[in-house]
């Protein structure tokens, strides 16, 4: 007698981590000082954040940096497969600083640069301003770092790994992140601990490398560094554990099956 033995084979919980680079496909600075006009700096291949003065007559305003990263090359988690990200970081090229003329006498050239995610990717770059930006209240804060003046150029990054994963969990096809700065006062205290610094906005802002610079190297333009895991779902898990039971059971079946045959063998 010929035994058959059926083997299933039990499948992985957990797949290998792919890594991507994303590009920013969109980006702009809103500027309170020109609340209407859409990416006004656009030939400096400039973005801008923190607080300015000028226009006539002179007033203070602030700017805001968006961001827009395509989320396409992520696969889309279905009932297979979820995908979970593990970590990712914006990185941008701070050029610069600057101070108005009168206000260079002021001690401090330090900024809180803070960074927000936005949950609306609805914008454009050729048309978004500072009355009709996205995300004006609704922002999920990220990450804050601190960036001295008296470094730069200098590249920087902050840890977007919430906003990105809440993006991919959602099925989102793009992420926005936000990018704002505030220049502090000479403090003996670290910021980013609460004391020390009053909470006062000083004019000064910076001055990043926007994505038009590509030209200078990808080391250059606004990108996140993203790694993400494909997992099975709790469907494909549950399926693995009875492959496997069943592959436990045909074995066993088929084991008894020939030793019952052995025996007949000897009985003969």
């Amino acid at each position: 007698m010929v035994v058959v033995l059926f083997f299933f084979a039990d499948l992985p919980l957990a797949l290998a981590s792919t890594r991507l680079l994303l590009l920013a496909d969109q980006d702009m600075t809103v500027s309170e000082m020109h609340p209407d006009s859409p990416q006004w700096q656009i030939t400096q291949h400039t973005l801008d954040a923190g607080v300015g003065r000028g226009g006539s007559p002179v007033r203070e305003g602030r700017s805001s940096s968006y961001l827009r990263f395509n989320l396409s090359a992520i696969p889309k988690a279905g009932w297979l497969e979820n995908v979970s990200v593990d970590a990712a970081e914006l990185h941008l090229f701070v050029l610069a600083h600057a101070l108005t003329p009168e206000d260079q006498h002021f001690i401090g050239k330090r900024y809180l640069v803070s960074v927000n995610g936005c949950a609306n990717s609805d914008w454009s770059e050729s048309t978004m301003t500072w009355k009709t930006r996205v995300c004006q209240d609704e922002r999920v804060s990220q990450d804050t770092k601190i960036v001295d003046g008296n470094t730069l150029p200098v590249p920087s990054s902050w840890d977007v790994t919430q906003e990105l994963g809440r993006a991919v969990s959602a099925g989102f096809n793009h992420v926005t992140l936000i990018v704002d700065a505030q220049r502090l006062l000479n403090c003996s205290r670290d910021p980013l601990e609460g004391r020390g610094c009053p909470d006062v906005e000083q004019v000064g802002f910076l001055r990043f490398a926007s994505r038009e610079r590509v030209d200078f190297g990808l080391s250059v333009v606004p990108r996140v560094v993203l790694t993400y895991s494909e997992h099975p779902t709790s469907f494909m898990q549950f399926a693995s554990s009875m492959l496997a039971t069943l592959s436990a059971i045909a074995m066993l079946v088929g084991l008894y099956s020939a030793v019952k045959s052995i025996r007949k063998r000897k009985g003969r």
